[in-house]
């Protein structure tokens, strides 16, 4: 499917100052056309998503994007073994004034009054999850002030989580995972596509189809940076888990955002004499 085969419309909720900016923009290879198909289908079916996969497989990213395109407010809360439910629900803060407080709303009532994304990183690293059956099952929660909050229709939780065999992290109750749609998110990515990622992150343009034109020229410059690239992450951290040798998400979205600066990429091929001065004087001054 192209993007354009993708009814991103049928999911779009309220959209102000919140929304995703332009940063989110993706490379839009076949693997995450697919992953923004299958999620933008469940958000249709009403379904509350959780997005299951290993660190760095993009799925923040992922998410990201999908409500950039739906220009709807994507809410985000990392949750932490000591996260206090008063960080999702709200809470009574102190004023200046000694001895009173004020009702502060925390993000899941505002994300359900909008009808907008609420997003949970870590969804397994605290129990707190566990409470929202009631929204999960009847779209309300009643907050401790005694407020009946009703969810708007386009109001979706879409949680992500690393398996449970990570350390530190909670098995989920059958109970709540039967209340949500799991998609696993895997971080292997052929290598066809890394190249066009990386591309995309270095020229900063892809086509609508998620196809990348190049030139004869760019695809010599292209390639001697993957093989750059290559070598630095085969040490490094990046893409740990995945089968030896797999290209991943993590990597591909870390070429030249994490592992190296567009700057220092051009400098590099500079001095392996893949590029003339001519060209590197070209790409300093794009």
């Amino acid at each position: 499917k192209s993007l354009n085969e993708i009814d991103i419309a049928s999911i779009k909720g309220r959209g102000t100052e919140d929304i995703p900016d332009e940063s989110s923009i993706l490379a839009l290879v076949p693997t995450t056309l697919n992953f923004i198909d299958k999620i933008t289908t469940s958000l249709k079916n009403k379904e509350h998503l959780l997005l299951v996969g290993p660190t760095a497989s993009a799925k923040t990213s992922i998410v990201r994007y999908l409500a950039y395109l739906a220009q709807t407010n994507l809410y985000y809360n990392n949750l932490h073994s000591d996260t206090a439910i008063e960080e999702l629900i709200g809470g009574y803060m102190p004023t200046a004034q000694k001895g009173i407080y004020i009702w502060q709303e925390g993000l899941l009532p505002k994300a359900m009054k909008e009808g907008s994304f609420l997003f949970i990183d870590e969804f397994n690293m605290n129990e707190l999850p566990e409470y929202f059956n009631t929204v999960f099952d009847d779209n309300y929660i009643i907050l401790p002030q005694g407020e009946r909050v009703d969810a708007q229709p386009t109001f979706r939780i879409i949680g992500a989580m690393n398996p449970p065999q990570y350390e530190g992290r909670n098995t989920l109750s059958p109970a709540l995972r039967s209340r949500m749609k799991e998609i696993w998110i895997s971080d292997v990515i052929p290598e066809p596509e890394l190249k066009e990622i990386a591309l995309f992150y270095l020229n900063g343009s892809i086509s609508q189809e998620g196809r990348v034109s190049q030139s004869k020229g760019e695809k010599t410059i292209f390639n001697s940076g993957i093989e750059i690239t290559s070598e630095l992450t085969a040490s490094s951290s990046i893409g740990q888990g995945s089968k030896s040798g797999a290209f991943t998400f993590a990597r591909a979205s870390s070429y030249y955002k994490k592992v190296l600066s567009e700057k220092e990429l051009i400098e590099e091929l500079a001095y392996r004499g893949n590029l003339d001065p001519g060209q590197v004087r070209k790409l300093q001054e794009r």
